[in-house]
């Protein structure tokens, strides 16, 4: 069944949470529709906000229609602590729906879940930022404080950045035009894939190619333009005047970025002169324009080789000639890279971003440094393609406009953690190792716990933002919409975003539960005011707001922060014979273990003390 409309949710739907009897005049089926409105749990360390509000919250839920299994709850509970996951394990009934993430052994989670073959590099540009620490956020977003960042090397970060994105939407590209011509190993089965041609393979990259600049234009001379781009592409990454002298007399070697451009060079130049012609293509003018870049990449490489000839090498045109014949035999049908059509269409992306334009212009180890750490990443996540693309990043001849080897490394350090790797999928091409769909989670009724460590790391943070991103998407796109889903989140402050404020004023029409657990409305703005870098004080404070506001139900224990109480006096009315208010005649810091002030989504306010021995065994 599909329902395509959202659905509040049923007015005689109740959830069992005897715990919160205290809370609700002594009755524990608690209206499913009060819960949707969400939760915002407040206090200090041990004053008992988890084991009074989080866990009860989290069994009821658990429990709730565990015999339906179209009527189960899709969860995604955060659990930094480590006190949620043995009340999942001992209240879930079928161990089954339980999906652990962040132990040892556990499957990562798939990157590019609902985005094969679709994401656009732009898309794929923002996906890669989330990865990055808060300073290289802010570097590649805008033009920061720091006159370094508004300069060259703001937009050496965007290129570098973008890098990352243009192999990953290489990548995306390729895996979806072999399905589509049946020429990809499905991962999950065993029969043998067809054995591709690498001519047809560059015809179908070329229209790509086309659609990685003008996605609209397929028109013949919009096609002629995007070969054109790719060929002046290739000549300036590959002729660009950058060469290394070994000494006086001696001969001028050329760098291994630059044979790589070679081989690049002379690879498309075979691949378009044995390119099987689609239907639709049998047009002399293409055809022609196709002899035009031939012959032009074919001038282009001898005019490399006989610039940059090999040491002791003659350089006469006899020389030359066979010097030529060689290295086209050496990268015939066969080899790596005339085998590798992810690889060469990276190199291709990747040239746009590397070429006159970075203008480097003094060899340096920071450079250095950033090659050997992007080749960590392709080595972590198993892409050779993206190694083979960065080659000319870390070679002796690029030159560096970082200064200082830390900044450059602030940028890419989260995607070179290996945590990062190890929970997250994000190769589209790798054909290895167990991945979670938080699709098919959603759609199943699964719960899925991750323990982030005690101390959060940039890995843990940002795997974090990205399941929750993900479960945003699953919820909103899920086929039954009739199944509940829940967000539960210990010590909320730490992952807290903008998304949540967005994310709580809908969830509602699409039976959502949320649950954030938090110390304190000051450690909110802490902890967004170093994450949203995009974001003024004001904007910050505005998140916090509508968040507060669209959390109807705020339960706040023992703290000391003065704004948390503010927020309580503002929603607790006075006494109507214009008394104390029952804020002042009882602080927040008086409280005891388990006491709280609670404000529910029906209108009603209590002071009340949660009872932890309640039965839990089920409804009567």
């Amino acid at each position: 069944m599909r329902i395509n409309a959202p659905l509040p949710w049923a007015p005689d739907d109740r959830i069992h949470i005897p715990e919160f009897a205290a809370l609700f005049a002594g009755d524990a089926m608690i209206p499913a529709a009060l819960l949707g409105t969400g939760s915002l749990v407040l206090g200090g360390t041990g004053s008992g906000k988890t084991a009074s509000i989080v866990i009860p919250l989290l069994k009821g839920l658990l429990r709730h229609r565990q015999d339906d299994p179209g009527g189960r709850f899709a969860m995604l509970v955060i659990d930094p602590k480590a006190e949620l996951l043995d009340v999942v394990r001992a209240h879930i009934g079928d161990p089954e729906r339980l999906v652990v993430l962040g132990e040892e052994g556990s499957p990562s989670v798939d990157f590019h879940e609902g985005a094969r073959g679709s994401m656009s590099p732009m898309e794929a540009f923002d996906h890669a930022l989330d990865f990055l620490s808060p300073d290289a956020r802010r570097s590649v977003r805008s033009g920061g404080d720091n006159q370094y960042w508004q300069m060259a090397g703001m937009d050496l970060a965007r290129q570098l950045v973008g890098l990352v994105a243009a192999i990953e939407s290489a990548g995306r590209t390729v895996v979806g035009m072999l399905r589509r011509r049946d020429m990809w190993e499905d991962p999950t089965t065993r029969s043998a894939a067809p054995e591709p041609s690498p001519s047809r393979v560059f015809m179908e990259m070329l229209w790509q190619v086309g659609g990685f600049f003008q996605p609209q234009e397929t028109t013949l001379a919009a096609f002629r333009g995007r070969i054109a781009m790719a060929t002046s592409v290739i000549e300036r990454f590959a002729v660009s005047n950058q060469c290394t002298r070994r000494g006086t007399g001696a001969g001028v070697t050329i760098p291994p970025g630059r044979r790589d451009a070679l081989r690049v060079v002379r690879l498309i130049r075979r691949m378009v002169a044995t390119t099987e012609w689609p239907d639709d293509m049998r047009n002399e003018a293409l055809r022609t324009w196709f002899r035009d870049v031939d012959l032009n990449m074919t001038a282009i490489a001898e005019q490399l080789w006989r610039r940059y000839p090999s040491s002791g090498t003659p350089e006469a045109p006899v020389g030359q000639t066979l010097l030529l014949d060689a290295f086209v035999a050496t990268n015939a049908p066969g080899s790596s890279w005339y085998a590798q059509p992810a690889g060469l269409l990276a190199g291709l992306l990747a040239s746009l971003r590397i070429g006159r334009e970075t203008r480097f212009d003094a060899a340096g180890k920071e450079v250095q440094a950033i090659g050997d750490a992007l080749r960590r990443i392709a080595r972590s996540v198993g892409r050779s393609d993206l190694a083979e693309a960065l080659a000319a990043i870390g070679s002796a001849d690029a030159k560096t406009m970082f200064w200082h080897a830390d900044i450059a490394m602030s940028l890419i350090k989260p995607l070179i953690d290996p945590d990062v790797a190890r929970r997250l999928h994000l190769d589209p091409v790798r054909a290895c190792g167990a991945t979670v769909s938080m699709a098919d989670c959603v759609e199943a009724g699964r719960v899925v716990v991750f323990q982030p460590q005690l101390l959060a790391t940039d890995a843990d943070n940002a795997f974090s933002r990205t399941l929750k991103q993900l479960f945003f998407r699953a919820t909103l796109s899920r086929r039954n919409r009739t199944r509940g889903v829940a967000y539960i989140v210990d010590e909320a402050h730490r992952y807290l975003t903008s998304d949540e404020a967005e994310w709580v004023d809908i969830c509602r029409a699409h039976r959502g539960i949320v649950c954030l657990a938090s110390q304190s409305l000051a450690s909110i703005r802490l902890a967004m005011a170093k994450r949203e870098v995009d974001l003024h004080s004001e904007e910050i404070g505005a998140a916090i707001q509508v968040l507060a506001t669209n959390l109807a139900s705020k339960y706040v224990f023992r703290v000391s922060d003065q704004g948390t109480r503010e927020l309580l006096r503002n929603l607790i009315p006075s006494s109507p014979g214009g008394g104390v208010n029952l804020v002042d005649a009882r602080p927040p810091t008086t409280l005891r273990v388990g006491e709280c002030f609670a404000l529910l989504a029906d209108g009603s306010f209590t002071r009340a003390r949660i009872r932890l021995d309640a039965d839990d065994e089920g409804p009567p």
